[in-house]
C-alpha cells in the first residue's frame, strides 16, 4: 500500500514539474525533489523555483477524497470511500521548508509558499497559497509578476541553493528515518529529541507543547 502511495505521489510531482517547466539561464532555475541541508538539519522539498519574483517552495499532495482542516490546525483529515486518515498540515510543513531556505539564502529575498493538490481537490477554506492542479499554473503566473530579483541575483541565489543540495543516498535515508521517528514520538506524546513526555505550557502567545525535560531539552511545538 505504501509503495502504491509513493508512486501516486511521484506522478503528482511529475505533473507539477511539467507545469513549472525547465530552468532558463539567468531567468529561472528549477530544483525538483531535493534534500536541502543546513548544518546538521535536512529538509526534503518537492520543488524549488527561483525566478524574478523570488524563491518558491512548492509542496505537492496527491490525496483523494474530501479534505477537512484549517490554516492553523496541526492535522488535516482525508475522507474517501476506502479510508479516513489524518496528515500533517502541509502549510506548516512548507513553513519548515521555507525556514531552512531562508537560513541558507538569508532574509533579503522573498520566499513564497504554494501547496498543490494534484487530484483537483483541496480544503474548503479559501487561500491563495493552497490550490488544486487546475489552478496551479494561474497562481504561479500571478505570483511571478513581481520583479524582486535581478538576473545576477537569480544566478547567485540558485547557486547557493545548489551548493546546499545533498545527493547522498545515505543522508536521504537518514532523513526519512528521522521523520518517521519524529512522527511516532509526537503521536505517542513524547519529545522527538529525548523521548521524555510532552507537557502543555502557557506562553504569551497561548498554549504549546514543551518537553518535560526542560531546561536540558528545549523542544517545543505549537498546540
Amino acid at each position: 500500500i505504501q509503495e502504491r502511495k509513493n508512486i501516486t505521489g511521484r506522478v503528482g510531482e511529475l505533473h507539477v514539474s511539467s507545469i513549472i517547466g525547465d530552468s532558463a539561464f539567468g531567468r529561472r532555475y528549477v530544483f525538483n525533489d531535493v534534500l536541502l541541508k543546513s548544518g546538521s538539519r535536512t529538509s526534503q522539498i518537492d520543488h524549488i523555483l527561483v525566478n524574478r519574483a523570488g524563491v518558491f517552495s512548492i509542496e505537492t499532495k496527491k490525496i483523494s477524497g474530501a479534505i477537512l482542516g484549517s490554516m492553523e490546525s496541526d492535522k488535516w483529515t482525508q475522507w474517501n470511500k476506502r479510508e479516513q486518515r489524518t496528515f500533517y498540515n502541509p502549510i506548516k510543513q512548507n513553513e519548515t521548508h521555507i525556514r531552512i531556505i531562508k537560513e541558507i539564502i538569508g532574509e533579503k529575498y522573498p520566499v513564497f509558499s504554494l501547496i498543490v493538490f494534484a487530484n483537483n481537490n483541496k480544503p474548503l477554506f479559501s487561500s491563495d497559497i493552497v490550490v488544486n492542479m487546475s489552478e496551479f499554473r494561474g497562481a504561479l503566473i500571478e505570483k511571478s509578476r513581481a520583479i524582486n530579483l535581478s538576473s545576477e541575483e537569480i544566478e547567485s541565489v540558485s547557486s547557493i541553493i545548489r551548493e546546499h543540495i545533498s545527493h547522498s543516498a545515505v543522508e536521504r535515508q537518514k532523513h526519512i528515518e528521522m521523520a518517521k521517528q519524529t512522527k511516532n514520538a509526537l503521536d505517542a506524546g513524547h519529545c522527538p529529541r529525548c523521548n521524555r513526555k510532552l507537557v502543555i505550557k502557557k506562553g504569551r502567545f497561548g498554549e504549546f507543547w514543551a518537553c518535560s525535560g526542560y531546561p536540558s531539552c528545549t523542544y517545543t511545538k505549537n498546540l
